[in-house]
């Protein structure tokens, strides 16, 4: 194919919409070096001295939760109110205004579930949740990187969401989808944690694109991921998704994995439709793959979704102000 069709553009961007990795000094040979000792100590970070906590068990739980049958969400309030930190944040994305009414304002889960609806509100405690724990051991000093990429798990969830809906009843559970999204990359999230410096300018550096030092991070990242997930118990589903991202497309992935891998491709476009409601680091590469090529077409034609991919981008797009709302301020 020599030029790329409607919907592969609208995946990958045309090359002159593609953001690329900045011009910045090349890695040293030491860098590298260093980097792929890193990439091939990953289960060294996952032994029992360097466990970075468990998921939140109320993480698990939502999973279990199906907003397709929540009825009036008080089961949902009641689970998101065992956790008081997670209350308050909902009620506080309830609440956009400031100067609003006091007795308008939601003031428990309740009333933020009931304004938030139960499928924004899910994804929005999956969200909180995941934050308050990766965060606790991903701090870098690169705090326009961690944000960056904390936005683009969060858009690549919001893609999956709506690719699930956009797929019908009984392929995917939309929440299920969106908890793949958000913890697709933790474990590259886990090599920022132990080496911060070392990874922000493998990054920012374009993460080695063509090189045999991209493959080696590519399996680091992937297999570390899906360890810390089956440590913490997370549905094998999600560890799958974490292990099988970079695996391409093909028959043997799971339904779940393959509408991540779609909406890991999303976040470029996502932005140009969102008006301002997204703002993108310009000096950061977006997303961790290179160039798909154009095979994502077939993959689109595959899932049904030739035809809905314009409708899925700007769904999210217009979820852009609550997306922002939701990546941390890290300043």
């Amino acid at each position: 194919m020599d030029t790329p069709t409607l919907a592969a553009q609208q995946l990958t961007g045309t090359p002159a919409q593609r953001q690329t990795a900045p011009a910045t000094a090349p890695l040293s040979r030491d860098e590298r070096q260093a980097l792929s000792r890193l990439f091939r100590q990953w289960p060294q970070m996952i032994s029992p001295d360097q466990l970075v906590g468990s998921i939140p068990p109320l993480f698990l739980s939502l999973l279990d939760f199906d907003t397709g049958t929540a009825g009036d969400g008080r089961e949902l309030a009641a689970l998101v109110a065992r956790d008081g930190a997670l209350e308050a944040r909902l009620c506080a994305l309830a609440n956009p205004s400031v100067g609003a009414d006091a007795g308008g304002r939601a003031a428990d889960a309740a009333a933020a579930v009931a304004r938030l609806g139960p499928a924004l509100a899910t994804s929005a405690a999956l969200t909180e949740l995941f934050l308050a724990w990766t965060r606790r051991w991903s701090t870098t000093p690169d705090r326009a990187l961690l944000g960056a990429l904390w936005q683009e798990y969060l858009v690549a969830a919001f893609c999956a969401r709506e690719i699930a809906v956009e797929l019908g009843e009984g392929v995917v559970s939309p929440d299920i989808a969106f908890s793949g999204g958000l913890v697709h990359d933790l474990g590259t999230l886990a090599l920022c944690g132990a080496e911060p410096g070392l990874m922000s300018r493998f990054i920012r550096t374009g993460y080695g694109y063509g090189t045999g030092l991209n493959r080696e991070f590519v399996e680091a990242h992937s297999e570390l991921g899906a360890a810390m997930l089956a440590q913490c118990a997370a549905p094998a589903a999600l560890c799958d998704v974490a292990a099988c991202h970079h695996e391409g497309f093909s028959p043997e992935e799971s339904a779940l994995a393959m509408v991540v891998c779609v909406a890991d491709h999303l976040h470029a476009q996502v932005a140009l439709r969102s008006r301002g409601r997204l703002t993108v680091c310009k000096d950061l590469p977006a997303g961790c793959f290179p160039d798909a090529g154009y095979a994502l077409e077939d993959v689109l034609v595959a899932m049904g979704l030739q035809t809905g991919v314009t409708d899925i981008l700007l769904r999210v797009a217009q979820q852009g102000g609550i997306i922002g709302q939701l990546t941390p301020d890290l300043g």
